[in-house]
């Protein structure tokens, strides 16, 4: 596979392209930890961690001239793609990029990318104490 002219696309590796996190987005199914699975258009394509990529509901993937985060539908006889962040900025990779808007069916705020994934406790209310002894 080769990107423009005969220059070939990089390989996803973790080096390549870390890990990503989105949190504080007005559209709360986009806050999550990302994974580079694919390459497209020379761009990394990114998918929910531990998702399968036709599974994702959403992703993140550069068109060609621009970032976006997109969603699948979620109603099954909508197939039309919902389109939540975007930003006219090329940058290498989205968590470089700092113009984003939100899309038609984005809300404020905006999202804030940071590199790694952590491990969280996702409900610290059910969370178990252990007993040292």
């Amino acid at each position: 596979m080769t990107g423009v002219g005969d220059t070939p696309y990089p390989t996803v590796t973790k080096a390549n392209f870390p890990d990503l996190r989105i949190k504080g987005a007005g559209v709360s199914r986009v806050n999550s930890c990302y994974e580079a699975y694919a390459v497209a258009n020379g761009f990394p394509k990114y998918g929910k961690k531990g998702i399968w990529p036709t599974e994702l509901e959403a992703y993140i993937e550069n068109t060609g001239d621009a970032w976006g985060i997109h969603g699948k539908p979620s109603m099954p006889d909508n197939p039309v793609p919902q389109y939540y962040y975007s930003m006219d900025y090329n940058a290498e990779t989205p968590d470089l990029a700092t113009t984003w808007e939100a899309d038609k069916d984005g809300e404020l705020p905006l999202p804030m990318f940071s590199i790694g994934c952590l491990r969280f406790v996702s409900n610290p209310s059910k969370a178990v104490k252990r007993n040292r002894g």
